[in-house]
């Protein structure tokens, strides 16, 4: 059985908390079962889905979902930061400048 999401139509789906998630748009939701003709949504028990209307049972394994596609990058990371700007990593970098801006404005305000 293929699900896809009711909102953005991904079929990027995972179990998250026994629910159906959207890897997509985050959405939580319930399968509509695919037996009755009214699409009622299926409740999840302990053990398996089931259609309040006409009873019928499946278990996660039965739904056809795609194996998720991480959000992080498989790459390595590198303790020594980037090769740009003299080896600093974006955050060193980030906070040395606004460091060096704070420094600045005590240095004015005791000259003054």
């Amino acid at each position: 059985m293929r699900i896809i999401c009711p909102q953005c139509h991904s079929s990027e789906i995972r179990v998250f908390n026994h629910n159906l998630v959207c890897n997509r748009c985050l959405l939580e939701f319930n399968p509509k079962c695919p037996n009755c003709s009214e699409g009622e949504l299926m409740t999840r028990d302990d053990e398996h889905w089931e259609c309040s209307f006409c009873s019928w049972e499946a278990d996660t394994e039965d739904f056809n979902l795609s194996a998720p596609k991480t959000m992080y990058s498989s790459r390595p990371r590198s303790r020594s930061g980037s090769s740009k700007k003299g080896g600093g990593s974006f955050w060193g970098e980030l906070l040395s400048s606004i460091g060096s801006s704070i420094m600045d404005e005590i240095n004015k305000a005791g000259k003054k």
